[in-house]
């Protein structure tokens, strides 16, 4: 998902676009959905960041004093329960 994409780089600087649309010829999220093997890496890969960064990002952020937390991801909810257990009168 990433490496191939790298090549496309410094085209895309210079041209415009995004390096991913430069080599795969067709927007991130659409190459997502018509690969269902790639998606599924993808949100696995996803995931798994938000597991090992959520309790780095409510340990870098004073969040104990939130009264309300809104979680507009597209995830299982990591992160707001990181900051849950964090802030729980949020």
């Amino acid at each position: 998902l990433y490496y191939r994409p790298a090549a496309g780089l410094l085209a895309a600087v210079r041209d415009g676009g995004t390096p991913f649309e430069v080599v795969e010829g067709r927007p991130f999220f659409d190459a997502l959905a018509a690969e269902p093997a790639r998606l599924a890496a993808f949100r696995a890969s996803m995931a798994d960041r938000s597991a090992r960064e959520a309790g780095a990002v409510v340990a870098a952020y004073d969040v104990s004093g939130l009264t309300s937390v809104v979680d507009v991801g597209g995830g299982p909810g990591v992160l707001l329960r990181a900051v849950r257990d964090r802030a729980p009168s949020a």
